[in-house]
């Protein structure tokens, strides 16, 4: 029907609409890095009839740098990743160098792609190798939510998470952005194209507003988190 503008709101549809021939304008939202993933050019000058919202999340480094602020003991940081997360949403070779040259720590990798094999993992003898835990925004931190937050406590383990939900169901620290902008941001594009603004010449919105949680744990000594990061 030639439409004036599409509006996409998963990365995967960006993809296959990028690729496609014809003139139609593309407001997108996507968890996936748009750059990677090849749908526009730059952040700054995305380019191919496209603009949109990233909340693409790469948040890795500085969680663990707050996570080593709060517990300076902190050397060696378990990361609970699935599938998905280690071969399309980090570079882990990256993240362990920048890990261990900024902020000294030696990252220990762990993936569990299902719940069996997640109580497993976190039951093992091996979860207790590490001083604290890093739990990455993926699809088993959310399906596993419980689970990986009793597991903690029983380890008596610090751990850095992603959302605030998690902290709100015991978890004791996390560090994420602000979405909440995204569905304001996305009409405020698509009625700036529709209007006859290049879409590859409005650049992609970002989150702008981060939020630091914590919970306060006065009879667990193992979690008194720095009174600096408080």
């Amino acid at each position: 029907t030639r439409p004036r503008v599409l509006v996409v709101q998963t990365g995967a549809a960006a993809r296959v609409a990028s690729a496609m021939a014809h003139d139609t304008a593309i407001v997108f939202a996507s968890f996936l890095d748009p750059v990677r993933y090849g749908f526009v050019e730059t952040m700054q000058q995305p380019g191919r009839r496209t603009t949109g919202v990233s909340l693409f999340d790469d948040l890795h480094l500085k969680r663990l740098e707050l996570l080593k602020d709060a517990f300076p003991h902190v050397n060696t940081v378990s990361v609970l990743g699935d599938r998905d997360w280690y071969a399309f949403e980090v570079n882990l070779a990256s993240l362990r160098r920048r890990a261990r040259e900024d902020l000294g720590l030696e990252l220990i990798t762990h993936e569990a792609n299902s719940v069996e094999k997640l109580d497993a993992l976190v039951g093992s003898a091996h979860a207790q190798a590490a001083d604290a835990w890093y739990i990455p925004p993926t699809y088993i931190a959310y399906l596993g939510e419980a689970r990986i937050i009793a597991a903690l406590l029983r380890l008596q383990r610090p751990a850095m998470h992603s959302t605030p939900q998690e902290v709100a169901a015991g978890a004791l620290m996390a560090y994420s952005p602000d979405g909440s902008f995204a569905f304001d941001a996305i009409a405020d594009l698509t009625k700036r194209v529709a209007l006859g603004e290049d879409a590859g010449t409005i650049p992609i919105q970002r989150p702008y507003r981060y939020t630091l949680s914590v919970r306060i744990e006065p009879d667990a000594p193992w979690a008194q988190i720095a009174p600096s990061v408080v």
